[in-house]
């Protein structure tokens, strides 16, 4: 086997044999190419070295002795609330979910690691398409990039005219022995370079249509009824994680939100990831993403049915009380959450994933083997590697698309403490039933207190959705119920 950069000399490639030596656990050539014999076929093997070693307790910052298969963050201990999770202390947790659609193996201190299909083992499973022109910058240094390559490209080409034309001019008449040859070498490079500069005004081309063609993100949502308080927003790049458990606005504010995952997969040319794969270059698009993530989070929390995240629902999978704790482990809560959800494993030799049929072994923790494969399949018909991978298509859902109606009249009902207080809007206006005036619903003086009520702040629309009405009373009775003050809003008599 060679080790060495085939494009640099003997004095560079001694150079760096020397720095290798130096700076890295292997002294000589036959060491380190001896570890090149741990990897079977093909892959990547990575050592970790020259650990950060603290004086006060005389231990490295990284723990390997804690759990032989593991390697955790020392002196982060997580427990069960919304702010930390196991996979920020666990190397292997975090890598289990690392990318969106793993197709490769990933074994830590020689123990394979689960990987997961984070978004197939959600209940409850919606999709929602968001299209939007706004992200821009990461087209936009592609287009950059591409002129400054189609410019160099047609320097290239002068250049390769302009010597062609000068041998020619120099050699035509007197034509030296290789004068045929070095022409039709000039001739060939010229040809090339026409081709380059065409490749790269093509390119350049696509580069401008996608930086004014709307950038399309596909938005997946569920409950992670498995591990409740492991929930918020899964961000990848190109299937690669960079934000977990990224908590939107409202899963800050209300516990209802509980469970709630969503999961985003952005391709590269939306917009690119820092050096460290933990954030993105842009902040401001990384901000924008996170709001429209926490809207469209919204849309379907409201689409859920009362009886979904509520306290007995919960308490049916195994969550007695709603303060952060892990499910009871008991037989029947555990066959209750697989029942409800599903469980996909990958196989150890084709790396197709299998959805699994429910089945009692699925209960069992030895069923989860590293070395499962599609013969191990509770589903008979997916017992053979040569079937091929079936996933099933996530439900759509329309994000607010619902048909602009006229609505005459629209009754109101707000009952506080017992008191009833009746009134009507009528294209944007706010009715007093008692002085018959009409008044813009801003200025009431019977609604001063009430002002946000922002549904009532219609202005001078003349047609309004009974979407947006019931989307906001849901706002408006998610606010009374923070402040635990004793409202109820219902809207009735729709004409």
């Amino acid at each position: 086997m060679q080790f060495f950069n085939i494009n640099a000399t003997k004095n560079t490639h001694d150079q760096e044999l020397e720095i290798l030596f130096k700076y890295s656990p292997f002294k000589n050539l036959e060491s380190l190419i001896a570890q090149f014999d741990k990897i079977e076929k093909n892959g990547t093997l990575v050592m970790i070295y020259n650990l950060k070693y603290r004086l006060r307790d005389e231990q490295t910052e990284l723990d390997f002795e804690s759990k032989e298969d593991d390697i955790l963050i020392r002196d982060q201990e997580v427990e069960f609330d919304r702010k930390s999770q196991f996979e920020h202390q666990s190397f292997r947790a975090y890598l289990s979910i690392l990318y969106s659609n793993p197709r490769m193996k990933i074994y830590i201190q020689n123990k394979k690691v689960l990987t997961k299909l984070l978004e197939r083992e959600l209940y409850m499973t919606r999709m929602l398409k968001f299209s939007s022109s706004k992200f821009k910058n990461r087209a936009k240094q592609e287009k950059d990039a591409a002129e400054m390559e189609l410019t160099k490209a047609k320097n290239d080409l002068r250049e390769a005219v302009s010597a062609l034309a000068d041998y020619v001019n120099r050699n035509e008449k007197s034509q030296p022995p290789d004068y045929y040859i070095v022409r039709t070498k000039l001739r060939r490079n010229k040809e090339n370079a026409e081709k380059d500069v065409a490749q790269k005004e093509k390119l350049l081309e696509k580069r401008i249509r996608e930086v004014k063609e709307p950038k399309e993100l596909k938005f997946i949502f569920g409950i992670n009824i498995h591990n409740r308080d492991a929930d918020g927003l899964f961000i990848y790049n190109s299937s690669r994680l960079i934000i977990m458990f990224e908590h939107t606005k409202n899963q800050r504010k209300f516990t209802e939100y509980r469970g709630i995952v969503g999961i985003v997969n952005v391709p590269y040319i939306v917009s690119r990831p820092t050096h460290n794969k933990q954030t993105f270059t842009d902040m401001g698009e990384q901000k924008e993403l996170i709001r429209v993530l926490g809207e469209y989070m919204d849309f379907y929390f409201d689409s859920l049915k009362d009886s979904a995240l509520s306290s007995e629902f919960w308490q049916t999978l195994g969550y007695k009380t709603m303060h952060p704790e892990p499910p009871s482990d008991e037989l029947i809560f555990r066959k209750k959450r697989i029942c409800e959800s599903k469980i996909c494993l990958q196989c150890d030799k084709c790396l197709k994933w299998r959805i699994l049929r429910f089945h009692p072994d699925l209960i069992k923790e030895e069923y989860y083997k590293d070395n499962w494969t599609c013969a191990d399949n509770t589903d008979t018909s997916a017992m053979s590697c040569d079937v091929p991978e079936k996933l099933e298509n996530f439900k759509e859902m329309d994000y607010c698309k619902v048909r602009e109606t006229n609505f005459k009249e629209i009754q109101v009902n707000i009952v506080t403490s017992g008191r009833q207080l009746s009134c009507q809007i009528k294209n944007g206006f706010y009715h007093n039933k008692k002085s018959d005036e009409y008044s813009k619903s801003q200025n009431s003086e019977n609604l001063r207190n009430f002002s946000y009520f922002s549904f009532m702040k219609l202005g001078e629309k003349k047609s309004i959705t009974k979407q947006s009405i019931l989307y906001q009373m849901h706002l408006m009775n998610r606010f009374l119920y923070a402040e635990r003050r004793a409202f109820h809003l219902q809207a009735a008599d729709f004409h």
